[in-house]
């Protein structure tokens, strides 16, 4: 059929429960945009998120996860880089697959074909801007990605999209959040979910081994399809 048609008690009697990849936080199938400044740890985030995925352990030691492949699509790192990252984060997994991007025009090929071979995977691109290879700011571009890529795949797979936030305006006054995420305000319309990553002011802790201070970002959902915004998470 064209349309569906219920009543309010037909949708009231539905006994729909969404399943999570990460409890609360990632639907199964959902499209997540993880967005902030540069060196805001998005991608060490997505990382981390990555292997507890892969490993089936619990994200910040609370949310469960459901175990499955991982497929990390790099477009802006070296491999070499990202050892490092994995080391630090002192994590393994063989369900963890790290996949560095050289030819951009296959790219969407191979990403289908990943899908058809591990249904219901978990798929991490870094990130957004480098895969669209157009105007971010064009509604347009966004709004063709989005229908003409992602949407056919919504169901298949669950992709979390790394993304920037604007240059800080210091004669805007505009503080509403979602506007900090940079390019068309159709990227917001676009996805299930957004969190914003914020690094803390004045929040640095004591000094650690090996010198130095640890940073404390918050994690901000902005949007949330299935639940009411969540309460930040500082980590």
């Amino acid at each position: 059929p064209t349309i569906e048609v219920h009543t309010a008690t037909e949708l009231h009697e539905l006994n729909f429960q969404p399943t999570y990849i990460v409890d609360k936080l990632i639907p199964e199938h959902s499209l997540t945009l993880l967005a902030g400044k540069p060196s805001s740890g998005k991608s060490w985030l997505a990382l981390y998120f990555g292997l507890c995925i892969a490993n089936g352990e619990k994200v910040f030691g609370k949310f469960d996860t459901k175990q499955t492949k991982v497929f990390y699509l790099d477009l802006e790192t070296s491999y070499e880089l990202f050892s490092l990252r994995i080391k630090a984060l002192g994590m393994k997994s063989d369900n963890f697959i790290y996949i560095q991007v050289k030819d951009y025009e296959s790219l969407k090929n191979e990403i289908r074909k990943i899908i058809e071979r591990n249904p219901n995977c978990v798929i991490i691109i870094d990130s957004l801007s480098q895969l669209l290879r157009g105007d971010e700011n064009k509604a347009q571009t966004i709004t063709k990605f989005f229908q003409e890529f992602l949407a056919p795949l919504k169901g298949k797979a669950t992709f979390i999209i790394i993304h920037h936030t604007r240059k800080p305006q210091p004669n805007v006054k505009d503080k509403d959040p979602m506007h900090e995420i940079r390019g068309s305000s159709a990227i917001a319309g676009m996805v299930d979910l957004i969190y914003l990553l914020r690094e803390m002011e004045g929040t640095l802790q004591g000094q650690i081994e090996g010198g130095g201070y640890r940073r404390i970002i918050r994690l901000l959902n902005r949007k949330h399809r299935y639940l009411p915004e969540l309460t930040p998470i500082d980590f």
